[in-house]
């Protein structure tokens, strides 16, 4: 009986040792994850000058027939995408990228640049021939038309703030094409 008590009782003080341990024990502080770039996509995100290395970018494909990359929770970018020329090879990665910063922006941010953009759009008949493609697969969206702005936009008609956020992202804009002036 006596070995029973005893082997209780160490059995409880274990359990409160147990128990006050871990609810004092500190908490890690959030490290987001890093990832490596592929080596063959390095020298597009180079151009770019993404410095974001919380971004998983793939050289897989599972993306929908007659797209050149995608984005769902890391950008695709086939290494197909890499027969491109370097400035459709920056433009795609860096559209698919701008999605990725979409996905990371807190509601009040994320609406404000989308009617930046939005307001942009309504304003240049350019922009929406562009935008033709994702209105006629019924797959135009904020997302999509702010992308496409901080990527082929020229800087010259982005409204201010709208540059300063697509800089801030894509510090070298000068290696995409400004297909909308």
């Amino acid at each position: 009986m006596r070995k029973f008590v005893v082997g209780l009782l160490t059995g409880l003080l274990l359990i409160v040792v147990v128990v006050t341990s871990s609810e004092s024990a500190p908490t890690p502080a959030y490290a987001p994850t890093t990832y490596s770039v592929p080596a063959e996509v390095k020298p597009v995100v180079d151009r770019l000058g993404i410095t974001d290395r919380t971004v998983k970018i793939k050289t897989d494909f599972p993306c929908k027939p007659g797209a050149r990359a995608c984005f769902d929770t890391a950008i695709h970018f086939p290494l197909t995408s890499l027969r491109l020329s370097e400035q459709e090879q920056n433009a795609v990665l860096a559209h698919e990228y701008m999605h990725y910063v979409h996905t990371k922006l807190d509601d009040t941010d994320r609406t404000k640049y989308e009617q930046l953009a939005v307001g942009e759009y309504n304003q240049s008949e350019l922009f929406q021939k562009r935008m033709k493609w994702y209105v006629e697969r019924n797959i135009l969206d904020n997302d999509e038309i702010l992308a496409v702005a901080c990527t082929e936009v020229s800087d010259s008609i982005l409204p201010a703030e709208l540059y300063q956020y697509c800089v801030k992202y894509l510090p070298n804009r000068l290696v995409l094409p400004s297909n909308i002036r």
